[in-house]
């Protein structure tokens, strides 16, 4: 496995949820409604686009009008050639908090093989 996705996948790490040009908790809410948000791994500093799992995710504690509560964000990218989940909790208004990777398995159909009577 790529070192990185293994360092990445041992206990939870600073992260920082990083909305593109708008480093804000209102920047946070519209990468929320697009369905993908950087996080940033802050002892690496790599920052990953993390595809949104909604069911997955818990926004129930988010207060957006006053800039506070808490997100649980979890997701799927692909890091060095490794499908992983990407789960994350981040604060408003500093959206820092802890997040971690988890690898995945590669989900890939057999080849179909033709067999007797199957027609080419």
């Amino acid at each position: 496995m790529d070192e990185l996705v293994r360092m990445l996948s041992q206990g939870d790490h600073p992260v920082v949820a990083s909305p593109g040009n708008k480093a804000t908790w209102a920047g946070l809410r519209d990468r929320i409604d697009i369905g993908v948000v950087h996080v940033r791994f802050v002892e690496t500093q790599t920052e990953v686009a993390v595809r949104l799992l909604r069911d997955a995710c818990d926004f129930s504690l988010l207060d957006f009008e006053n800039g506070a509560g808490q997100a649980h964000l979890v997701g799927t990218l692909t890091l060095n050639d490794v499908p992983v989940r990407c789960v994350a909790d981040v604060s408003l208004p500093s959206l820092a908090g802890n997040g971690h990777l988890e690898p995945q398995e590669l989900h890939t159909q057999p080849p179909r093989l033709a067999g007797r009577g199957a027609s080419a």
